[in-house]
């Protein structure tokens, strides 16, 4: 008889920043990790999540009638941008995995009463199709590194740049290339208990990727490498 360990499937046996998670799978294990920390999720995280206020900014300058946030949480970059003055006259649409996150995320939404502008949706964004032909800024704050097909969902969204115009703007940890190793090491391996793996690669992909030939790229370091902002235009 096989034991546990024999028996597991190749894709079990990886570890987690390089396995392949179906959306339901990704939903549960989301839905599972935030299922209490929801509450506190906003409190806890300006302190450490750098340049999420210049992502918002960056996304709204691009000048697109529609802004689709992938991964957005509790809704809050959403509701701080519709509110916004330069956000009025703005769309809005919210894709998430987590039916924990995304119920609470429409919840803050109609508290605010921007639920005429702000469409939730837990839906796998590998499916999305921009029916209205508008331009676009796609909006990944701190998501990249918490979604395991990260390389597909930039694609998704860099198609749709090219058929309808527009851009994506990302939010996210980077190299920390200022940071002495030892630091550097103790970040990766506490937010992977969180299930976050920072994309070191990211910039390297959008500069050699085809999908991305002939794109502006503007790139942003906060706090000696920490995070980073990008802006792709398209």
């Amino acid at each position: 008889m096989l034991d546990n360990t024999e028996m597991k499937k190749p894709e079990e046996s990886k570890p987690e920043s390089l396995r392949r998670f179906s959306f339901h799978e990704h939903g549960i294990l989301m839905d599972r990790t935030y299922r209490h920390m929801k509450h506190v999720y906003d409190i806890s995280r300006p302190t450490f999540l750098a340049g999420r206020a210049q992502a918002r900014k960056d996304a709204l300058k691009n000048g697109t009638p529609l802004i689709c946030e992938v991964g957005c949480g509790t809704g809050r970059n959403l509701i701080l941008m519709a509110a916004s003055p330069s956000g009025k006259n703005i769309k809005f649409t919210g894709f998430d995995v987590s039916l924990e996150m995304t119920g609470y995320a429409q919840a803050r939404i109609c508290a605010a009463e921007l639920h005429k502008q702000i469409e939730i949706k837990r839906q796998d964004f590998l499916s999305y199709s921009n029916n209205t032909n508008q331009s676009c800024s796609f909006l990944f704050s701190y998501s990249l590194s918490m979604t395991p097909n990260w390389k597909d969902l930039l694609r998704v969204a860099a198609n749709a740049c090219r058929k309808n115009g527009g851009a994506i703007v990302t939010a996210d940890f980077s190299t920390m290339d200022d940071w002495p190793g030892w630091i550097r090491e103790r970040l990766r391996k506490n937010l992977s208990y969180f299930h976050v793996y920072p994309r070191y690669e990211l910039v390297r992909f959008l500069e050699n990727d085809e999908v991305f030939t002939n794109t502006e790229i503007k790139r942003t370091p906060k706090f000696g490498g920490y995070a980073a902002v990008l802006n792709v235009r398209f």
